[in-house]
């Protein structure tokens, strides 16, 4: 009962950008709630894109969750997790300091 709550409530948060209204009700609104899809809803390039599907797309009912999951894919390949950016981070470090040497 208060997961629907809390979902419905984050759909309420300000967005920076605009979002239409089927692409915020049928896919930002089902997705899991985790760091990638606040990624997903306040990056306007994702956005765009998840756009573009849902206009080619979002009559086909079946193929929200699709959408859905591109976004998702997108936003992690543009942001890496905090494991794997300490990770690139100290790679870089290591890099760096054998560049210096």
């Amino acid at each position: 009962m208060f997961g629907n709550l809390k979902s419905e409530a984050e759909l309420l948060l300000p967005s920076t950008h605009e979002v239409s209204f089927g692409l915020q009700e049928r896919i930002l609104a089902m997705m899991n709630r985790d760091e990638f899809s606040i990624r997903v809803r306040n990056d306007p390039l994702i956005t765009s894109y998840g756009e573009k599907l849902f206009q080619k797309h979002g009559h086909l009912e079946h193929l929200h969750q699709h959408i859905s999951c591109k976004m998702r894919e997108l936003a992690t390949s543009l942001w890496p997790s905090p494991s794997e950016e300490s990770i690139l981070l100290e790679q870089c470090g290591h890099v760096f300091l054998e560049f210096q040497l």
